[in-house]
């Protein structure tokens, strides 16, 4: 059977089936709607929900620890912006040791019927708080150090280019099993995960998800900015107290940092890592940007044909990388 016959008797089949069942099918769709809509709303309404409980939960703490929360146009008094139906933001400034902190809630999105029926299914997307704070910093201080869930460490290595570039795993046999820590110095790590630190992640050892701090301008152009990511664990009835816990952890570890002097001989190191580090991403970019120039060359002295050919060659190359990557 040729493909033109195959496409034909599929769309005949398909064509047969609609007239058959028109009612029937349109009266499925018009329910799906109508119960797209309705979860739009309940989902909504559920993670503004969530979002207020956290706020309410965790307004003291950064009232007494910041002097301005929210951005001038707070409603309500409530200084928390909505950004989506599953993304909410708050703005805080004027604290000792950092410049601002800016609090994202990543929720599942509720509020979209397919999403919550499969990607979120699927991958089991969870509710999460992240925080980022640039240090306020006397001197520039070289630091990236991250505590990663283990079976994220590969992951991590990929994603961010700071700890692939820098950093290897660093035995730390105190803390279960649960988590990775990846740094460049085991002197840091040992300063900055302290006993109270420790404690706490041994305690609830399926609540963090991520504790980056970097000096690489990953996030921002800061010197160096802390960047945390944990869930908001409701199936224990105590997520806004889980989460006051480790926001408090959060701003502990922050405070240590400026108070840090890493010793001569890691300092000299790590300088002289990035110095390697800044020469080969030097190399690298003259690289592309000659190999660039020759192919603006070499396409100047293609017939039009042949641009066409070469066209489609590179996009038939680039949807292989992307299938690749995909698997």
């Amino acid at each position: 059977m040729g493909l033109n016959e195959y496409l034909i008797k599929t769309t005949d089949y398909f064509h047969s089936v609609w007239i058959e069942n028109k009612t029937l099918i349109q009266l499925v769709l018009v329910a799906f709607v109508i119960l797209y809509i309705v979860n739009y709303f309940i989902g909504c309404s559920s993670n503004a929900k969530i979002a207020m409980e956290w706020y309410e939960g965790n307004k003291e703490y950064f009232s007494q620890s910041f002097a301005h929360l929210g951005l001038s146009n707070a409603v309500d008094g409530v200084s928390m912006e909505k950004e989506s139906g599953n993304m909410y933001k708050l703005h805080a400034s004027g604290r000792q040791n950092v410049k601002y902190a800016l609090v994202t809630l990543s929720l599942k999105r509720r509020q979209d019927l397919l999403c919550l029926l499969f990607f979120d299914f699927v991958w089991g997307k969870k509710d999460t708080v992240i925080i980022e704070a640039p240090v306020k910093l006397q001197s520039s201080l070289p630091i990236v150090l991250s505590v990663v869930r283990r079976k994220d460490m590969k992951k991590s290595f990929e994603k961010l280019r700071d700890l692939k570039d820098l950093c290897h795993p660093i035995p730390f046999p105190l803390l279960r099993d649960t988590y990775a820590v990846i740094g460049e110095h085991e002197e840091t790590a040992q300063y900055l995960l302290d006993e109270q630190v420790i404690a706490v992640l041994n305690k609830y050892d399926r609540i963090l998800e991520k504790m980056h701090f970097t000096d690489r301008k990953i996030y921002s152009h800061d010197e160096l900015v802390a960047r945390y990511e944990f869930f908001l664990d409701r199936s224990r009835g105590k997520a806004t107290e889980l989460s006051l816990i480790f926001t408090k952890l959060f701003f502990h570890v922050i405070d240590k940092i400026p108070h840090y002097n890493l010793s001569a001989k890691e300092r000299a190191k790590s300088e002289k890592d990035r110095r390697i580090l800044l020469e080969r991403n030097s190399k690298e970019e003259h690289a592309e940007q000659a190999k660039a120039s020759k192919k603006e060359k070499d396409e100047k002295k293609l017939s039009p044909e042949e641009q066409k050919k070469r066209e489609e060659k590179e996009e038939r190359l680039r949807r292989k990388v992307k299938m690749v990557k995909v698997a």
